[in-house]
This record gives C-alpha cells, structure tokens and sequence, in this order.
C-alpha cells in the first residue's frame, strides 16, 4: 500500500525519480517485489515511472541482468562498493542485517589491520577503540576513495554493459578516452561484455571485459605491457589499439592465438598513455 500511495501521490509529476534507500541491505526479493509493484502501478495508470537503484552490488547486478526488471531501472548509484587501489572488489553486503555504515570497516584486510594495529598504541586505541584513531579512518577513507584507474573501471564496467543508463555521482576520470571508445568501437560489442578475471599483471590499472570466443576489450590506464590469459579460448583474434592521445582505433597487423597467456604490448605512439586493445575473433 505505501509503495503504490507514494505513486499515486506523485503521478502528475513527470520529474520524479523512485529509489529505495541507501542505507538498504534487504533480499533481493524485496527489491523484485517493489518493482513488480511499480510495473503494475505503471500497466494500470498507463504512466512511466523512473527508478533509481542504489543498492548493494550482488542485488543490483540480478536486477540489471533480469530481462524484465531490469528494464526498469533508469539510473544507478554504485557507492556501496569499490575497487580497492590494489584492484580488489570490495562490496557491500546484502540480504543481513547490517546497514552500510556497519560494513565500511570492512573493506580493510586482516594484514592491512594487523600492521595497523602494529603502528598504531596507546589505551585510547586499544581493543576496538583503534577504528578511533586518526590512522584507522586515514585508512579505510582511502580504500573506499580508490584510485583514479579503479574509479573509472567501476564507471566504464556499467557505462559499456548498460549504455542507457544514468550513472549518479559517478565522474569520467577520462572523458577523452570515453569519447573516442564509445565513438570507435561499436556499442554492441561493448554491451556484450562482462568482467573477466584476465588480466595477470599490473592489476591496479588494468582489467579486462570478456564476451569468451567473441570479443575482449582490455583497458591499461597505466598504457603499461599487459598479459592477457586466454587459456581456456583457443580461438584466433585479430587486435585493434585505441589511446588518448590520438583518439582512433587502429588495427594491428598480428594476431594472436588463445590457448595460452597473450602478451598486449601498445604500439607506439600510443605506449606510455591509457590505452585500449579490441580483441575481435576471426577464427
């Protein structure tokens, strides 16, 4: 009942977005019956209604993925997760009793507390009383800020899988490299991707997007040497480079085979820069 009053309430204006809250960890059940809700509001008033989700990751991502509901959503807002500096996802937990802010400490690793805990003494600190310490909330604050390349790998994983979609708070840390990658490689190849853990090495700048025997699209922010596992694809790919500083996508004349780890080393000029590689198959 509250969910449809809030609806009729608001039905004669036309700039309204509906969210649940951000503090929410529900099951993802209740998520899929607040939608169901909306989708029959919607049938029976014959009116749009925009939904915003700013929900844990796991809940979220079953949503976009539904062929239904997820046809729903209008805009996202990621704050509950992250990629850590190292690379690490780092996400929110849903379907507990627990909000948000009772999970914030957890992004830090037991090694990372154990040498905090090392540095940091005193009464004041001890026991549970060190998530007071000017150290403790040093740390976690910069684990949850990431790093410039984890911040757009978070943007560019949901801007290429779901292009209509409205990012909320989330800035292009690369709006040069966006522009030139939405124009150059074609949004159908973009959206059939998924995160792939791929990439072996210099996992704090660059990760990769998979659609296995089809396409990949690899990302260097650091426009370093990246080793690609292609172990289990045996496929042939032919390899298309895109960098900042020119701006166009430019077809390599090798190719390379799967069935093993390839190695993705960035044609001059564009070494040195954020680069992405296009690996489309051609047998």
């Amino acid at each position: 009942l509250y969910i449809r009053k809030s609806l009729d309430v608001l039905k004669d204006n036309a700039n309204v977005v509906y969210g649940i809250d951000r503090e929410y960890t529900g099951p993802l059940a209740f998520v899929n019956f607040w939608l169901d809700t909306i989708a029959e509001w919607e049938k029976e008033n014959e009116k749009k209604v925009y939904v915003s989700l700013e929900i844990p990751k796991a809940e979220m991502d079953a949503v976009l993925e539904d062929p239904v509901r997820g046809r729903m959503i209008s805009a996202v807002d990621f704050h509950g997760w992250v990629y850590r500096p190292d690379g690490v996802l780092f996400a929110i937990r849903g379907g507990i009793n627990k909000a948000p802010r009772e999970q914030l400490g957890d992004i830090i690793t037991v090694s990372e507390f154990a040498a905090l805990r090392a540095r940091v003494t005193g009464p004041a600190y001890e026991g549970a009383n060190i998530a007071n310490s000017p150290a403790y909330q040093e740390l976690r604050k910069s684990l949850w800020d990431g790093s410039k390349p984890m911040r757009y790998r978070a943007l560019r994983e949901y801007k290429d899988r779901y292009p209509a979609l409205v990012l909320l708070s989330e800035r292009d840390e690369y709006p040069a490299l966006s522009l030139a990658l939405e124009r150059e490689i074609p949004r159908a190849i973009r959206v059939g991707t998924r995160p792939a853990p791929l990439v072996r090495d210099h996992t704090e700048s660059s990760w990769a997007m998979a659609e296995p025997g089809k396409n990949y699209v690899v990302y260097s922010m650091a426009g370093e040497r990246v080793e690609l596992d292609l172990a289990r694809d045996k496929s042939v790919y032919s390899v298309s480079w895109l960098d900042s500083s020119t701006g166009r996508l430019v077809k390599n004349a090798a190719r390379v085979r799967g069935g093993n780890v390839v190695t993705l080393d960035p044609p001059s000029p564009g070494a040195g820069s954020p680069w992405v590689a296009w690996l489309s198959r051609v047998r």
